[in-house]
């Protein structure tokens, strides 16, 4: 978060939005803050509030929100656009949801969640305690993708030549569904998952739990001047599907039997060039050809540019041995310093009934 106003209210000086995969406006994002103590994180309280969002036009109904980026005071909250259970292209899925942090707005007190914090690298849970906590809310705008995004995606990747791990039978099925529903796609093409989103520039970078390299490597792709569509009053989902796409192979030690997917992303401020944090993990198992085992989850640290291989080369900062579901990343700068160039991390673990924090420090 970087609103002031809203640090000051939450009464923090270091505030994250998360998503989640629930359904409904009022369920897609919440704030999640340390309230001000020693300076100390393991001396401080966490606390989860529901960020309200109401749509200024209507009110869809949206589901499966995976990533976050920030830029210019806006917030974009973007779905998986993830085939649906039935297996057919689910526009519940396929959206970007836009807020500005300036209109968040401040109501009645509700009871917020309490977190307790572990040691370094330990869990931190929520309890049974709670305790009074701030109501907020904010207008929302929600762009339509259907299947522009996904169409165009696998437009790109075919169009550079780059080989994809096979599918199971049953994904060609599904895309057929989808197809005869309408959606814009062909049945050769492979279903998205997006769960990573940064800007880079002027540029969207979005990281890909699905699909992945033939030789089990994990997918970001590169939209050029999204940023400046998305940031626009009149955005549409066909401007931005014909930004031009770059997909760029990351080396994470993939391999076709233990394929590694994204499963977050982020940028650190401080660093400078095109640097871009990735948690990589594991795919869906069932939508490759073969069995496959499941990949360990890591943090890499990846850099877009000076890439001559074609295979986006990484450093392994951190792993997850014991961790499962870690699916989001932030730099951790501790309350009241100065920024640091070499941050301590906070990563989030999608637990069914809590959200669980591994502080790195």
């Amino acid at each position: 978060m970087h609103s002031p106003d809203v640090l000051s209210q939450l009464d923090t000086s270091q505030a994250w939005w998360i998503a989640h995969d629930e359904a409904g406006l009022d369920s897609l994002v919440s704030v999640l803050y340390s309230e001000r103590g020693t300076g100390e994180l393991a001396d401080e309280s966490w606390q989860v509030t529901t960020l309200q969002l109401g749509n200024i036009d209507d009110n869809p109904i949206l589901t499966d929100a995976e990533a976050l980026a920030h830029t210019e005071g806006y917030v974009f909250v973007f779905g998986s656009s993830f085939i649906g259970p039935n297996g057919k292209q689910d526009d519940r899925r396929s959206f970007v949801a836009r807020f500005s942090e300036h209109d968040v707005v401040f109501s009645r007190s509700l009871k917020g969640s309490n977190f307790a914090k572990g040691d370094s690298k330990k869990r931190s849970r929520k309890n049974d305690k709670s305790k009074s906590a701030t109501r907020l809310t904010a207008p929302v705008s929600v762009l339509d993708l259907h299947s522009h995004l996904t169409r165009s995606i696998n437009t790109a990747i075919t169009a550079q030549g780059v080989q994809l791990l096979k599918s199971h039978a049953r994904v060609a099925k599904q895309m057929k569904k989808s197809i005869k529903a309408g959606a814009d796609l062909q049945p050769d093409m492979q279903p998205v998952n997006i769960e990573g989103a940064s800007f880079v520039g002027d540029d969207l970078i979005l990281g890909l739990r699905w699909p992945v390299t033939g030789d089990g490597q994990p997918l970001v792709v590169r939209l050029t001047d999204a940023r400046l569509v998305l940031l626009s009053a009149t955005w549409s989902a066909k401007d931005l599907a014909e930004c031009r796409i770059a997909a760029y192979p990351v080396n994470a030690g993939g391999s076709p039997k233990r394929p590694v997917g994204v499963r977050g992303m982020t940028v650190d401020p401080e660093e400078s060039g095109e640097t871009i944090h990735l948690i990589v993990g594991p795919t869906d198992r069932d939508l490759a050809a073969n069995r496959v085992q499941a990949a360990p989850y890591q943090h890499l640290r990846a850099h877009l540019t000076n890439n001559k291989t074609g295979l986006l080369q990484t450093e392994q900062l951190q792993t997850f041995e014991g961790f499962r579901k870690v699916e989001a990343i932030a730099p951790l700068s501790p309350a009241d310093t100065e920024p640091n160039p070499d941050p301590a991390w906070i990563y989030a673990l999608d637990d069914e009934d809590a959200i669980v924090l591994l502080i790195e420090t």
